[in-house]
């Protein structure tokens, strides 16, 4: 009977096991929403300067903006924006969508909204980032930093 308890117990542990790995964090669907706000944010933390990198994800304007920032960041190391969690689709219709970031808190952005909701639109079967809003303490947004 000893046998069949430890059997059982183990067979418990790694059930146990895989589910907690199923809860993990998991890297957005290749082609979603989130996907894209994820490559994006990826490209602003690493201070990307050329706008071409930019240029499947933001609308041209954005993407020029967004290289410049970059380029100012580049001499003196800093960080555009801090850490995030996984981004997380709030809203979906055919043609856009809504991706909900949480920003990890940290001294060097203790001013930074504790999210942002970006505005995507579905262009030529890619989603563009098209608009970003900081959320504040209340249900008002204001425009992302």
């Amino acid at each position: 009977m000893r046998r069949v308890h430890r059997i059982a117990v183990m067979a418990s542990l790694l059930l146990l096991a895989a589910a907690l790995v199923g809860c993990g964090t998991s890297a957005p669907k290749k082609g979603s929403p989130e996907a894209a706000v994820q490559s994006l944010l990826e490209l602003r933390s690493s201070l990307a300067t050329d706008p071409a990198e930019y240029a499947s994800l933001v609308e041209t304007p954005m993407a020029e903006a967004l290289a410049t920032d970059s380029v100012s960041r580049v001499a003196s190391q800093t960080a555009p924006i801090p850490e995030w969690k996984t981004p997380e689709r709030t809203e979906e219709t055919t043609a856009t969508a809504k991706v909900t970031v949480v920003w990890k808190s940290s001294k060097e952005f203790a001013n930074w909204a504790k999210e942002t909701v970006f505005d995507l639109r579905k262009t030529g079967g890619r989603w563009i980032v098209i608009d970003a809003n900081a959320v504040t303490g209340s249900s008002d947004t204001t425009a992302a930093p």
